[in-house]
């Protein structure tokens, strides 16, 4: 089959990823909507790059596919339930990352997740279910993880029993409105211990992980903790905090 003129237009332009491939992973899931959803971002990214470029004004891809998501996200506050671009927004990060870690709520999409990634050329990647359908690592029970890396996927599982952490029943970790949140993370980085932290610390080192910090989550952990307990956690907020609040001339 001859390739169709605008994926080839757009992936000179500077795709972020192959839609149709991903339509193909995601349809026995979405069924034929699928293909319809994901044509019509296409179109979107597509338009925008035409019309920028009629009128002289070149903006890098990533802008473009930022402003084609922006149309779709006034429609997903609106329905209030979980659409496909939740399973999009990780994979169109605009910084084109090769090292990632993704956690997916839906079990049976984790491993459709992982394959995309093998396909988009990850050089490491970790996707993961955590217990009771949450999307991370939690400290309640086993996650079902897939590793992604150039030889492919491989299904593992992560026990935070494994690494010293006690089992902590979903309630504990369960958050509030953005002042009690904020309380919590401050907490965690103040060097406060309990489920909140375990949960921190155990998704920071599938992190440092991904990055080739350390060979597994077991190692990892000691690294992660230390992050928080040095106050280097800390110091990097108050960065961001700063860099957030600055304004630009």
């Amino acid at each position: 089959m001859a390739p169709r003129f605008d994926l080839v237009a757009f992936d000179l332009y500077g795709t972020l990823l192959d839609v149709r491939g991903l339509a193909g992973a995601l349809e026995r899931h979405l069924g034929p909507d699928a293909a319809e959803i994901l044509g019509k971002w296409r179109t979107a990214q597509l338009e925008e790059t035409w019309e920028l470029n009629k009128n002289a004004k070149y903006q890098p891809w990533d802008r473009v596919t930022a402003n084609a998501l922006a149309h779709v996200a006034p429609v997903r506050r609106e329905l209030g339930f979980r659409t496909v671009f939740n399973f999009l927004g990780p994979l169109t990060n605009p910084a084109r990352v090769r090292h990632q870690t993704i956690g997916v709520a839906d079990a049976a999409m984790a491993p459709v997740i992982a394959e995309v990634l093998h396909r988009l050329g990850h050089r490491k990647a970790l996707v993961f279910t955590g217990p009771d359908g949450v999307d991370e690592l939690g400290v309640s029970g086993t996650a079902a993880a897939f590793e992604v890396t150039p030889d492919g996927v491989r299904r593992q599982t992560v026990d935070p029993r494994d690494v010293g952490f006690e089992p902590a029943a979903p309630a504990q970790l369960r958050g509030g409105d953005a002042t009690d949140n904020a309380r919590t993370v401050l907490a965690v980085l103040d060097g406060e211990h309990g489920a909140a932290r375990n949960v921190v610390v155990l998704n920071a080192a599938a992190a440092l992980v991904v990055v080739g910090a350390d060979p597994n989550i077991a190692q990892a952990v000691p690294r992660a903790a230390e992050a928080i307990d040095s106050g280097a956690a800390r110091a990097r907020l108050a960065a961001l905090v700063d860099v957030s609040n600055h304004t630009w001339a």
